[in-house]
């Protein structure tokens, strides 16, 4: 390979101690941050991308800052440059009213540069030009989302014929291009609209987190990586068993926890 880089997603940081559930597995995700970023340093991977929801408790609550705080510390024990996206965890819910907490504001976008820098941007390493979105804008109808859409498009048309790596905290879709809206996909019309530009300057690669599940689909010419979770299963689901269920109905399956080394 030219060159590696690392790739996580969902460490809901929390406030040293605190657990907002009553599951014991929540009290283990910041260790397990602290492990995954010991363990990609030993990969020495040129950089690291992080797929969002950084910290666990949202822009209004007032443990917010204090988890920014840690994840600071977790994620600058970091050997190499790391990039941030942001997840509804840490900007705020997508305007939907199914959603179940408070959606993205200019507030929240705020606190985000604040804490943990720029919500989109993009940058050149080796052959690869690397794009970092902010899905929870989309639909948004915020300034955000205009700002986003110009500089993207343009973006994205600067570099045409390069090999282009997208990373997101939603995924487009997650079994069809024109399945319904959910929790776990972009709403139209900006689905539509992303996976346009998707499929006009041919991206190589896509990345997602939220699900806190694998998934992968090819689109057109990109590859669709839907990334697993360093800390849990997610927290509003639990597995279905035939049979006694396991540990905290699931949620604790460290098998399904990681992340991941991309080799270009």
């Amino acid at each position: 390979p030219i060159f590696k880089y690392a790739v996580i997603s969902d460490t809901h940081i929390r406030p040293s101690g605190e657990s907002s559930s009553p599951w014991k597995t929540n009290l283990l995700t910041n260790d397990r941050a602290r492990w995954v970023a010991h363990t990609i340093n030993a990969h020495s991977p040129d950089l690291v991308i992080h797929l969002g929801d950084i910290v666990h408790p949202v822009p209004h609550l007032p443990t917010y800052s204090s988890a920014s705080k840690v994840a600071q510390e977790i994620m600058g024990s970091l050997s190499s440059p790391y990039y941030l996206v942001p997840g509804n965890h840490d900007v705020g819910d997508k305007n939907n009213p199914t959603v179940p907490s408070y959606i993205i504001n200019d507030e929240y976008i705020e606190d985000f540069h604040r804490y943990h820098g720029p919500t989109f941007q993009s940058f050149d390493h080796g052959d690869i030009h690397f794009v970092i979105i902010n899905s929870l804008a989309l639909n948004s109808g915020l300034t955000e989302e205009a700002e986003q859409r110009d500089w993207l498009e343009d973006d994205l048309d600067k570099h045409r014929g390069s090999r282009v790596h997208v990373f997101s905290h939603y995924p487009p879709y997650l079994h069809l291009p024109n399945e319904p809206s959910n929790y776990d996909n972009l709403d139209q019309p900006a689905r539509s609209w992303l996976l346009n530009l998707i499929e006009e300057h041919h991206v190589e690669a896509f990345f997602a987190g939220h699900v806190h599940q694998f998934f992968y689909k090819r689109h057109s010419e990109t590859d669709i990586y839907n990334l697993l979770s360093t800390c849990n299963l997610r927290q509003d689901f639990a597995n279905l068993f035939r049979v006694e269920a396991v540990e905290e109905y699931g949620r604790n399956d460290a098998a399904k926890l990681g992340y991941c080394i991309v080799d270009v």
